[in-house]
Order: C-alpha cells, then structure tokens, then sequence
C-alpha cells in the first residue's frame, strides 16, 4: 500500500517519510529536548497521523525560514558560549 492512501504509519514508515532513523524518532518521543514529532500510542503500539507530519514538516520549514532572533548576550557584555559534551581535562 502506498503511504500516501495511508491514515495511521508505523515507525518505519514514519522515519522514511521524514528522511530521519528509527532510533531518532524513539529517543525524541522520549527526550526533553523533543522536537516534538507527533505521535499516537495505541495501547503498546506507536502510530503517526500522516497529515500531523505533513503539518509538522511545513511549521518546521516555516519556522526556520523566519530571521534569527537576538543572540543570548552576557550581561557582562560577552556572547554566552555554549559548549556541548563533556568538559575536557586541561
């Protein structure tokens, strides 16, 4: 079946649809920092509304198409910066 006549996906399809991994699509359903990829759990199962992606994809682009806010600022004067991972032994 093809995934367009589809209404609920599974993970798999999901993920193709959104050119992302599975893993990505089930640490984001359980992270903080979620991207906020809509989900439906029925029972035990994980399903995705095809049109909840679609609408989800075009917030996304439009969002990232708006002009950059205003840089975090220290009060101090100097840009904040932010370093991910863990910190390195000097």
């Amino acid at each position: 079946m093809d995934i367009n006549n589809k209404l609920l996906l599974k993970e798999k399809e999901a993920a193709e649809l959104l050119s992302m991994s599975t893993h990505f699509l089930r640490r984001d359903r359980i992270s903080e920092n979620s991207v906020g990829v809509p989900f439906i759990r029925i029972g035990g199962a994980i399903r995705y509304r095809l049109e909840e992606l679609e609408a989800w994809i075009l917030e996304k682009s439009k969002i990232s198409h708006q002009k950059p806010g205003p840089q975090s600022v220290h009060p101090a004067g100097s840009q904040i910066n932010k370093k991910r991972g863990r910190p390195r032994k000097s």
